[in-house]
């Protein structure tokens, strides 16, 4: 299971029909699939893009030269656009990914969903903060935790697949947020301690591995499957 078939599962369970990627021009890289899904609205951020473009060579609706992306989410609000679904797969610094993730809430409507990539980094040389070539996944993990613990009302978990996938479902049930709210009161003391271990990466990483079910609401994919036939 990818990313992209995670977007699917979404689409087919819901009936989405609007689609952002939120990427740079290293990240993403699936999304021939995701506009092959059918949606009637694909469309993609990508920044640190200085020729306009992704290095697939597909087009790009929306593009920064830097990882200022400021410009494009002012066109994004001119045009009143709001996505049903968004795939956010950052640059894997801390800041952009934890930026991305506030920009893509906002952007997605109420009852819409967000999928996040790299949120479960296999190593600890791939949970570097730094770049490095070849495998990394970055702090992704840290900027996802943090948004989601600080915001007690999410529906949120993550599928053991393709370097780990969150989403967060903007549910607008009020029997669901208050669920979620008894689940944010028992996981509190967890929530407490990763908030006290900071930008300390080497720790980070280790109360990740220790705690990643509890932290991460973390199943396989058949997890997928029971959380939407929830809905």
């Amino acid at each position: 299971m990818t990313k992209v078939d995670i977007v699917d599962a979404l689409r087919k369970r819901f009936g989405y029909t609007r689609y952002l990627e939120l990427t740079c021009d290293v990240t993403g890289h699936r999304y021939a699939e995701a506009k092959a899904v059918g949606f009637a609205t694909c469309m993609r951020l990508v920044y640190n893009a200085p020729e306009g473009m992704h290095r697939d060579g597909l087009p790009t609706d929306f593009w920064s030269p830097t990882s200022d992306i400021l410009a494009c989410l002012a066109e994004i609000e001119r045009q009143a656009l709001t996505f049903d679904v968004m795939l956010v797969d950052s640059y894997h610094a801390y800041d952009v990914s934890l930026r991305d993730l506030r920009a893509a809430y906002q952007l997605t409507r109420r009852g819409g969903a967000i999928v996040i990539h790299d949120c479960l980094p296999p190593r600890k040389e791939t949970a570097s903060p730094l770049s490095r070539d070849g495998e990394w996944c970055g702090v992704s993990y840290r900027a996802f935790l943090d948004f989601c613990l600080a915001n007690p009302a999410f529906d949120y978990f993550t599928i053991d697949t393709d370097y780990g996938c969150g989403v967060i479902i903007k549910s607008t049930s009020p029997t669901r947020v208050g669920k979620n709210m008894i689940r944010a009161i028992r996981q509190r003391s967890l929530a407490r301690e990763w908030k006290r271990v900071g930008a300390n990466y080497d720790t980070l990483f280790e109360l990740l591995q220790r705690r990643k079910f509890e932290l991460l609401r973390l199943g396989g994919p058949a997890l997928l499957d029971h959380k939407l036939s929830a809905y």
